[in-house]
């Protein structure tokens, strides 16, 4: 897949400081827009729902290891039990995306990506950076 085609691309404001977590949150976006763009060239629904499988899949191993990296920091227990519960919450989307995905909802897909990935790094995931990055 070609850059220009994507719905979402990785750029310095998404960085987390942290190599794995990047690394990791470059292939959500690769998932995603794989997703993204298989709804928008109606690949068809095996193809749909392989790369939702996989971005949920993803998803759920990304943010379980996020949250362990989380547990080794100083980042506060309450804000660490926030951050899970978004990432909870995130995943009941991912699930709902299943949904929508039936009914061929190209925006409701492109709402949710933009919230989940893009917002979700750029504010959430700022959250913990000061404790990723200490001596």
């Amino acid at each position: 897949m070609n850059e220009s085609t994507n719905f979402i691309n990785w750029c310095i404001l998404f960085e987390c400081d942290s190599g794995i977590i990047d690394e990791e949150h470059k292939q959500l976006f690769k998932i995603a827009n794989e997703f993204y763009n298989n709804i928008k060239e109606k690949k068809g629904d095996n193809a749909i729902y392989q790369t939702l499988n996989e971005l949920t899949k993803y998803a759920q191993d990304h943010f379980s290891h996020e949250e362990n990296i989380l547990k080794d920091t100083d980042f506060p227990t309450s804000e660490l039990e926030n951050h899970k519960q978004i990432h909870a919450n995130l995943i009941l989307e991912i699930f709902s995306i299943h949904n929508t995905q039936m009914s061929n909802q190209l925006g409701e897909v492109k709402r949710f990506l933009t919230n989940w990935l893009i917002m979700h790094i750029l504010i959430e995931d700022r959250k913990y950076l000061k404790y990723l990055n200490t001596p």
